[in-house]
């Protein structure tokens, strides 16, 4: 019977590494006589290998409010990403609001709106993002704003 060089444990059938640490053992350690070489066994305590790193791509990697990588929300700066945004839609939606909702209200959004056009054709895709922000919220107060001073006076004029 021998022992393993590396943790000490009781050897008793030949074999070319340690069932209790999985450490190679030598060649003369059994004799001449030894047989064929097995594979290393499993390990007792579980994985061996450590978990695989993070992946190196940014893209693939996204941030989440409640700190585990295995959910969450995401973080709202990962939506301003992306192609150029379309300033086509605001402004059909802010000469709509212009002529069958609020004046002001709607003559703001075009003129939010066509900011964001500028900036796109700039190539400052942030600032054109944050100007078709401030349009759509111009315009959905106009929208709401406009709807109510109509409700109220078709209200009033049938009294």
């Amino acid at each position: 019977m021998a022992n393993c060089p590396n943790c000490g444990a009781a050897l008793t059938a030949p074999t070319t590494f340690c069932p209790q640490c999985g450490a190679q053992l030598p060649d003369d350690l059994f004799g001449a006589a030894d047989g064929p070489a097995t594979a290393p066994p499993p390990p007792m305590d579980g994985p061996a290998t450590a978990p695989p790193p993070p992946t190196a791509d940014p893209a693939m990697q996204q941030q989440t409010y409640g700190g585990d990588a295995g959910g969450g929300i995401p973080y709202a700066d990962d939506f301003d990403e992306g192609p150029p945004p379309n300033t086509g839609a605001a402004l059909g939606l802010a000469i709509f609001t212009t002529l069958c909702c609020c004046l002001p209200g709607g003559i703001a959004g075009i003129v939010m709106a066509n900011q964001a056009r500028q900036a796109v054709q700039a190539g400052d895709y942030e600032s054109a993002r944050n100007k078709l922000k401030t349009a759509y919220v111009i315009i959905g107060v106009s929208i709401v704003l406009g709807a109510i001073v109509n409700v109220l006076y078709l209200a009033s004029s049938e009294m």
